[in-house]
């Protein structure tokens, strides 16, 4: 009798135990899943704010007439007159004074070194790198190509007698890194003229005429 009743107490006890055990078990995974429902929540509260201030900008955008649109299109010459009749316009350097002081270390050498060359200043790399192919199948791959690098510039240009390029030159001033990006841009650059077979030399704000002259001799 006293060994069934121990039995039935130590039963009790381990049921008890037990049941401890899966509460505090149950109660961790419901914390776990009452954390990771919130972050969820935070996720969605967040997208769901992102997609209202879209649609709120897109119905800005319809809430344009049709006479608003077409005064806008700036495919329309007839428009492009009439915003630049309404604007104040200014006549400003076309190089900035730290690189014009290179422009003319440039046109010294060139006079005696090569005097038949020419310097030319923010030219667009479209204005003298295209693509090539002749398969149709590349003209999307060759288009999307151009437009990587059509929008960019040299600081300088240097080309011969006949009008081809020799070598492109980049200035890196103090307004060398405003937009932040002009590592990205530089390497785009570097690998354009490193498949065309042209020099890409890059001068430091603060180089004198001598290292310039040294730079562009090493190298053409």
């Amino acid at each position: 009798m006293e060994t069934f009743v121990g039995c039935f107490v130590f039963g009790i006890l381990l049921g008890i135990y037990c049941g401890h055990v899966f509460y505090r078990k149950k109660s961790k995974r419901d914390k776990q899943y009452i954390a990771q429902l919130s972050q969820k929540i935070l996720y969605l509260e967040r997208k769901e704010t992102k997609r209202l201030k879209n649609l709120e900008n897109y119905r800005k955008k319809l809430s344009l007439n049709d006479q608003q649109i077409s005064e806008q299109n700036l495919s329309d010459y007839q428009n492009q007159m009439r915003i630049l009749q309404n604007c104040a316009l200014k006549v400003k350097k076309p190089i900035n004074r730290e690189a014009v002081q290179y422009f003319y270390y440039l046109n010294e050498w060139i006079k005696q070194y090569h005097p038949n060359w020419y310097v030319s200043f923010e030219v667009s790399m479209g204005a003298f790198i295209t693509t090539q192919g002749s398969d149709n199948n590349d003209e999307t791959a060759r288009d999307l190509a151009f437009r990587s690098y059509n929008s960019k510039r040299v600081d300088f240009l240097l080309i011969d007698h006949r009008g081809f390029p020799r070598c492109a030159i980049e200035y890196n001033g103090s307004g060398h890194d405003l937009s932040g990006n002009a590592d990205e841009r530089m390497q785009v650059k570097i690998l354009v003229f490193k498949k065309v077979g042209i020099p890409l030399i890059e001068l430091s704000e603060g180089m004198e005429k001598k290292q310039v002259f040294m730079r562009l001799n090493k190298l053409l």
